[in-house]
Order: C-alpha cells, then sequence, then structure tokens
C-alpha cells in the first residue's frame, strides 16, 4: 500500500513540473504589455491586407516610403508582419492628471524582432527578452516574433520594464472600448473612448465645425473601421460616434457632416477627394451616428483605400507642417538636380510567414 502511495505521489510530483514547464514554455502573449485602463486601440490585420492582394499595392503606392522608413528604422520589411496594435490610455476628462500611456505592439513571423536592427550598441536584457533605447523610445523583443516599442512622448511613466519583470500587470480596457473593438471582418481599425474635454470635439472631426457636440448629449466613444463583407467581398470604411444618450447628439452630428460634404464636394483644393466624399452615406441609429464609404472590390477598392489614406494624412497635417513642405518644395526647386539614371521600381518581396 506503502508503495502505490509512493508511486502515486510521484506521478503527482512529475505531473506538477511538467505543467509548470509546459507553462513556462508558453510564448509570452501580445496583450501582456497593454497600458492600465486603456480607452483607445488602433489595430491592423497586415496578414489579411495581403490575403486581399492589397498589400502589395500599397507598396508600389505613394505610400510605399513609409514601408521604406518602417525597414530602415526596425531592420525588417512590413511583408514579415502579421499584424500591428497600438494600446494607449489617456485623461478622460480635463481635471484628470493621469499621463497618457502607450505602447505598439508588431507580431509576425521569427525577423520580427532586434536581430536585424543596424546598431552597435549592446542590448539590454531582462530574462529573455533583448531591449534597446531609441530617439523613439524603448524597443523590446521578448520573443521571435514579437517586437514592442513604447514611445517616450506622451507615454507617462515607463511601465515595461516592470512588465517584463513581473513587478506590474497587463491593463485591461475601459468598458466603454469594448463596446465598439473589432468584429468579425475586420481588417483594420481606429477605437477611442472620447475624453470629457470640448477641445477634443475639435480635433476629433476636422471640418465638421466647433458645435458638433454638445454637453447635454456628449459622444462617448469612436470607431473607424476598414472591413469586408463576407458575402460580396467589397471593402468598406464606416464611422460610428457613440452619444452617451441619443437623444440629440447623433442628429446634430449626422447635420454637420451633411454640411461639411457639401462644402468638401464643390472645394476645388480637395478636388483628389471629390469621388470619396460622393459615395458617404450617413445615417442614425439609437445613440449612435454612422458613415459609411464603399470602396468597392479589387483594384478600384485599392485605388479609393489609398485616397483615403492619403485623406486621413491630408487631415492631419497641421498649418505650420504645411508652411514647412511649401518652403522644401521652394528650396527645393531652386536647386539644380543632379541626373540620376531611373530605374523601375522593383516589385513588393514575397511574403514569409
Amino acid at each position: 500500500m506503502d508503495r502505490m502511495d509512493r508511486r502515486s505521489s510521484s506521478c503527482i510530483a512529475s505531473l506538477v513540473f511538467a505543467l509548470a514547464a509546459a507553462a513556462q514554455e508558453q510564448p509570452v502573449a501580445a496583450r501582456s504589455f497593454t497600458p492600465p485602463d486603456y480607452g483607445a486601440v488602433v489595430f491592423v490585420d497586415v496578414a489579411r491586407l495581403d490575403d486581399l492582394g492589397l498589400l502589395g499595392e500599397l507598396q508600389r503606392s505613394p505610400l510605399q516610403m513609409l514601408g521604406t522608413m518602417f525597414r530602415d528604422e526596425f531592420g525588417f520589411s512590413i511583408d514579415h508582419l502579421e499584424r500591428v496594435s497600438l494600446f494607449m490610455a489617456e485623461a478622460q476628462d480635463a481635471s484628470s492628471r493621469r499621463p497618457r500611456h502607450s505602447i505598439w505592439v508588431f507580431e509576425g513571423s521569427e525577423s520580427v524582432g532586434l536581430d536585424q536592427r543596424r546598431t552597435d550598441a549592446e542590448p539590454e536584457r531582462i530574462g529573455n527578452a533583448k531591449l534597446f533605447e531609441t530617439d523613439a523610445g524603448l524597443l523590446c523583443s521578448p520573443r521571435p516574433g514579437l517586437l514592442l516599442l513604447e514611445p517616450k512622448e506622451g507615454s507617462g511613466e515607463p511601465r515595461l520594464r516592470d512588465l517584463l519583470a513581473g513587478k506590474a500587470q497587463p491593463g485591461v480596457p475601459l468598458p466603454t472600448l469594448l463596446e465598439v473593438q473589432s468584429r468579425p471582418g475586420a481588417i483594420a481599425q481606429i477605437a477611442r473612448v472620447i475624453p470629457r474635454d470640448p477641445r477634443e470635439y475639435r480635433m476629433l472631426l476636422p471640418g465638421v465645425g466647433e458645435d458638433w457636440a454638445e454637453e447635454r448629449d456628449p459622444p462617448d466613444v469612436m470607431s473607424l473601421r476598414l472591413a469586408e463583407d463576407p458575402k460580396s467581398k467589397e471593402l468598406s470604411v464606416t464611422l460610428l460616434v457613440r452619444f452617451a444618450s441619443g437623444d440629440s447628439g447623433p442628429a446634430r452630428l449626422e447635420g454637420r457632416v451633411a454640411e461639411a460634404l457639401v462644402e468638401a464636394r464643390e472645394n476645388d483644393r480637395v478636388a483628389l477627394f471629390r469621388e470619396l466624399f460622393e459615395r458617404i452615406t450617413t445615417k442614425t441609429a439609437g445613440r449612435d451616428f454612422v458613415a459609411t464609404l464603399p470602396l468597392g472590390a479589387g483594384r478600384e477598392a485599392l485605388g479609393r483605400l489609398t485616397k483615403f489614406a492619403l485623406m486621413l494624412g491630408s487631415i492631419g497635417m497641421t498649418a505650420e507642417s504645411a508652411v514647412l513642405q511649401e518652403v522644401e518644395v521652394v528650396e527645393a526647386v531652386e536647386v539644380e538636380p543632379v541626373p540620376v539614371e531611373e530605374k523601375p521600381a522593383p516589385p513588393p518581396p514575397e511574403r514569409r510567414r
């Protein structure tokens, strides 16, 4: 009997040790590094873009310079990525003193990491993780296929080292954010809980006017989402703004958007995007205002998606940066260009997953 008890104890001990070892071998999850009470998420399913043929086309579009900048900074190409996420925690009202905190998460093949980054500096190590301090912030690779960037600017107190050392716990999203986070079919999304600060409203929807939101029915959360219809395979971009009660907010915003679209369609300065403005439809439903831009399918969708990305970039450009760009153009014209033999652009690299 004693021998059976010893055998049972031995088996149980072996099982415990095996489970512990298996737990240690589990890969570090991307969501192990989220900020506390985060209220904003940016998500891009890079692998899905590639499956749809959009990634290669985007790499041949005017946006290809972003891919070059990415490769120069991180040492690997965008085609090695599967998914990119940005998690942000920020003050939710004008009186809050809680600092902002954000973390970029890059997931993909084993090439995603710090091994190919060009630097003479030796990495800092916490456990199996490699870390580098850069001008942009703290770069960290806890394992092959996972790269983290904790930006310096607007990130409050650094948390990444504490998370790696087990001195801090990953955060959870604000409940309001969960209402609009990505659903099936999403290829990319920006979702954000809107702070109770009127100054934020003007920045959220430039061109719509300063009085699209009011105190008696303020906006709670917004989402901008690129998705594919599972049946028609057509792509669309959808903006959703959810208000506190829906009594007046959705209708008020729909009116302001209608006025802004009329002005935009007649504005020759944004003629490049006129077709997009003409395709946008709006509606209200309960607490929600919804605007939809159908992109179509195939190369037609790609063309509109590229225009939409350029439009977002131009909206985000400040007056100061626009002036600086004009100065750079004038200086470039005054300098006699050096003749350079033009070569055809190379095709995008084959995806390596």
